[in-house]
């Protein structure tokens, strides 16, 4: 930054790769081992964390860089020397990567583990109906957070959507389950801060829009989300959420799309299982132009389709081939009666085109089975026998 090098725009990977080490850390204390451990009931929901981390790192990046590059203008309007600056920096430091980053840290664990309870209270919502608002009960409990102590709604009450905890920064309150109605009028939420004014286990959201990090000039703030997009292609996977027992792996990016991440989990694995071969769930960014294949594999661009109907296949080709991508999967599964001879008829009809030829590639799955099919089978119309493996 003192050389010029580095603008605050231009974000530091480094840096928003350490905070989010950090705070995913504390989140996967708060959340318990299911957030390492990929399960269909809650994918979504860890996804939506991770990506909430991510964004929060990247901003809280910019801010950092933004305020240390005020530091090298002295108050004369003369640039400070390399010593100058670099005491003023360290001086800086402890308030964002101690100071603040502890009270962060202690929200991201809070706010996974009520994200987490969230989701029991939902599978138990019919035996138990019914939430309570409980404070730990010490000195230490702010007096507006004690009046909400014991009031009890109904779980689908958007009251919830105001005053489930937590509640503020390093705020301990949380949330019970019962079956015991109560007729309590409903509380002033006025005093919560609009940055915890939110559900975290519905949205996934721990550090809302709100936070004074999401707040940019104008000026900046197409360069940061320009920044921040082209982040998510460059952020590491971390190990396989998946390990297939042939050594095949499943690495999930932490920007793969939330909400199609409990399907394209189980795509993955019946790949990493059949196929052997490492598969990757990509990011998704949002860039102008960019195409958003969802997969990786062969070390090529895939994307996918879950068919419900024979025209599916049509439609999954075309949209393979309009992203760009090398291979497509088509998921049959949702058709109970294998048809060999129409599955062949669409297949010979749309890959011999032109219009799709950058497909190189077709895989067909059917619940756990997949066949890998080469393009140049199809054309020369040797891919029957490949197809009568799904009925096998």
């Amino acid at each position: 930054m003192h050389n010029g090098k580095l603008k605050p725009t231009d974000l530091d990977t480094d840096l928003i790769q350490k905070t989010y080490d950090q705070l995913n850390k504390a989140a996967a204390e708060g959340y318990g081992a299911n957030y390492t451990q990929f399960k269909p009931e809650n994918s979504k929901t860890v996804q939506q964390l991770k990506q909430n981390i991510y964004q929060f790192s990247a901003a809280k990046t910019f801010q950092q860089l933004q305020h240390y590059n005020n530091l090298l203008i002295d108050e004369n309007g003369k640039e400070r020397d390399w010593n100058s600056f670099k005491k003023l920096v360290l001086e800086v430091h402890p308030k964002y990567n101690k100071n603040y980053l502890q009270a962060e840290y202690q929200t991201a664990k809070a706010s996974a583990q009520m994200a987490r309870k969230w989701e029991g209270f939902q599978r138990n919502k019919e035996r138990y109906p019914y939430l309570k608002y409980k404070t730990v009960g010490d000195d230490h409990v702010r007096d507006d957070h004690q009046k909400l102590a014991n009031f009890t709604a109904h779980i689908d009450d958007p009251i919830w959507d105001k005053i489930y905890p937590p509640n503020g920064w390093r705020c301990r309150c949380y949330i019970v389950q019962t079956n015991q109605a109560s007729n309590e009028a409903v509380p002033d939420t006025s005093f919560i801060d609009p940055e915890f004014n939110i559900n975290v286990g519905k949205t996934g959201v721990i550090f809302t829009p709100e936070h004074p990090y999401f707040v940019f000039p104008k000026k900046d703030e197409k360069s940061f989300k320009k920044a921040f997009e082209s982040f998510k292609l460059i952020a590491p996977y971390g190990k396989a959420e998946y390990v297939a027992k042939n050594g095949a792996k499943v690495f999930v990016s932490p920007f793969a799309d939330a909400y199609d991440l409990k399907q394209n989990l189980s795509i993955s694995k019946v790949l990493a299982d059949q196929l052997k071969t490492n598969v990757k769930i990509r990011p998704h960014a949002n860039i102008d132009g960019l195409k958003n294949p969802e997969f990786e594999v062969f070390k090529t661009l895939a994307d996918a389709k879950v068919v419900k109907n024979y025209n599916g296949i049509i439609n999954g080709i075309r949209a393979t081939n309009k992203q760009g991508a090398g291979i497509a999967i088509l998921d049959l599964s949702n058709i109970k009666k294998i048809d060999i001879n129409t599955i062949y008829r669409h297949l010979k009809g749309n890959i011999t085109k032109g219009i799709n030829k950058k497909i190189k590639s077709v895989i067909l799955i059917k619940t756990d089975k997949a066949i890998l099919i080469k393009r140049e089978a199809i054309i020369k119309d040797q891919f029957l026998e490949s197809i009568k493996k799904l009925k096998s």
